[in-house]
């Protein structure tokens, strides 16, 4: 069995990370527009949390060089 160990970011991880409210993610995931969109886990109903690499993937997919 293929255990992968990588620590999960809960809400308010991933949005101290990504500079936003959690109420901002929060929001995303049910608005669930393509540019917002985060890959997230969803335990239960309460429970939902994010890879590291997704959230770093985000960013380099919206990052706008001018």
């Amino acid at each position: 069995m293929n255990v992968n160990k990588e620590r999960l970011l809960n809400t308010e991880e991933a949005a101290e990370i990504l500079g936003i409210k959690p109420n901002t993610l929060k929001q995303w995931r049910c608005n669930d527009t393509i540019e917002k969109r985060i890959n997230y886990i969803k335990i239960s109903n309460k429970i939902i949390r994010y890879k590291l690499e997704d959230i770093n993937n985000f960013i380099k997919n919206n990052y706008i060089s001018i």
